[in-house]
């Protein structure tokens, strides 16, 4: 069983920014399959969790940030843009 576990996994990717999702997750495979091969099942699962656990809250504000940061930029017009509208009228 090559598989990263399950819940731990879908547990963090909801976590993760749908930017950070695909390369976190991946490396993390990468790193329990190494693992696996060379100390075994139990401790590659230990590792995994041990991981996200570590991960979440990092991973969480990340998200939470770039959310907030996004609904800012969508509220307020780009630089320049009242310079630009006072120029037109």
């Amino acid at each position: 069983m090559s598989e990263t576990p399950r819940f731990t996994s879908w547990l963090l990717s909801r976590a993760l920014s749908p930017t950070d999702r695909r390369y976190v997750l991946s490396d993390l495979a990468e790193e329990y399959a190494e693992l696996l091969r060379t100390k075994g099942q139990r401790a590659a699962r230990r590792w995994y969790r041990a991981q996200v656990i570590r991960s979440l809250v990092p991973s969480l504000r990340r998200r939470q940030t770039l959310l907030r940061n996004s609904r800012s930029s969508r509220r307020q017009p780009q630089r320049g843009a009242k310079l630009l509208d006072s120029i037109r009228h």
